[in-house]
């Protein structure tokens, strides 16, 4: 596209008068046209490219609009125009009263009869050309950028992992879309920077003393997810869970007492109160079963279970009858022979083994060894 001719500004003497349309440099709107191709209208280098141009140069409504023709799609364009209108209104209703206050918005926006630059250039005094550049990137700024569904600003919120200055640099955007008073700006972003910060963000802001600035808030919460933040809130995690365990140790009952502070074991009426159960009577020492007595108050040695006796008076029986063997009878084998069947249930084994008062005494047959 040739550029020349199509956008120039203003020039005045020394003395702020004579006012002098001149072509405005051609790569200036190349590079207005290249930041939008490249990082799109509501980049914050495009806002910054055209806020640098507009206060360099004095531009009448037609370069205004040439501009926005060349920057804008058609949709956009619509819109910015509406937009533009709408606040040379603004400006309108502030002339009122001053020395200003007989244009009206069709002479602010360069309509005709007023459509040519030479004449928008010497029939529009400077300060008045400052507020329509001022229009003009306002209503800029507020186009959405093409294909992204626009939303309130006031849902613009940060993501869980989002760093702080890009939440910051989104919210800025809505709100310099949506809201048109400059006065209030800044305060809304202030106000829902906090609101609609994530929660270690919002923690930051928290513990921030008085109202600080945005620059300090920015500073603060650039620092949230570095190591060093995620090491403190580690650290912030692990004291507050040793405290709830701590509180809950110091909640429960003892099982013994039934007071807090400590478990059955530790339990101080167990340390004071020890009786002689709780002692072995063999050794003397805690935490045993006590020893068993036999007949006669000594203290039962070996295992006493009933298996373990009878599998000794067993061995008893056996012994016993073989020391009588070579006596009376013969052996063959492993049966052991006896002259009479009498004299074998007589034998003091057997009879030890064939208690009386657990089982009558069994008498052998007699033909049994002999027979």
């Amino acid at each position: 596209m040739d550029l020349k001719g199509i956008a120039m500004p203003v020039t005045y003497d020394a003395h702020d008068a004579n006012p002098k349309w001149e072509r405005l440099d051609r790569e200036v709107v190349r590079d207005l046209m290249k930041a939008v191709r490249d990082n799109g209208l509501g980049s914050p280098y495009f806002k910054q490219l055209l806020k640098g141009t507009f206060n360099i140069y004095d531009l009448t409504p037609f370069d205004i609009r040439s501009l926005a023709t060349m920057i804008l799609s058609d949709s956009q364009f619509i819109l910015w125009e509406a937009k533009w209108r709408k606040i040379l209104n603004d400006y309108r209703i502030k002339y009122q009263g001053g020395a200003n206050a007989g244009f009206t918005v069709a002479q602010l926006a360069g309509d005709p009869p007023l459509d040519s630059a030479a004449r928008q250039a010497s029939f529009l005094p400077r300060d008045v050309l400052t507020d329509i550049k001022d229009a003009a990137r306002k209503a800029m700024v507020q186009i959405p950028p093409a294909g992204v569904t626009e939303s309130l600003f006031t849902d613009v919120k940060q993501g869980p992992s989002e760093p702080f200055a890009s939440f910051i640099d989104r919210l800025t955007q809505a709100v310099d879309r949506q809201v048109i008073d400059e006065g209030v700006k800044s305060h809304m972003i202030w106000c829902l920077a906090f609101a609609n910060a994530n929660p270690e963000c919002k923690r930051v802001i928290s513990a921030m003393p008085g109202q600080p600035t945005m620059a300090e808030i920015l500073e603060a919460c650039s620092k949230v997810g570095t190591p060093q933040h995620v090491a403190t809130i580690l650290g912030d995690h692990v004291e507050k869970a040793v405290k709830e365990a701590f509180a809950n140790f110091q909640q429960r009952q003892c099982y013994k007492c039934g007071k807090p502070g400590h478990f059955k074991k530790d339990c101080p009426q167990i340390t004071n109160n020890a009786d002689s159960s709780d002692h072995c009577l063999a050794c003397g020492r805690r935490k045993r079963r006590p020893a068993r007595n036999n007949a006669s108050g000594g203290t039962q040695s070996g295992n006493s279970r009933r298996s373990a006796d009878r599998q000794r008076a067993t061995t008893q029986v056996m012994a016993m009858t073989q020391e009588q063997a070579p006596q009376g009878g013969q052996s063959s084998g492993n049966n052991i022979l006896t002259p009479s069947a009498g004299q074998f249930v007589g034998s003091p084994a057997i009879q030890s083994y064939y208690h009386p008062g657990r089982n009558a005494i069994w008498q052998l047959p007699s033909d049994m060894f002999f027979g």
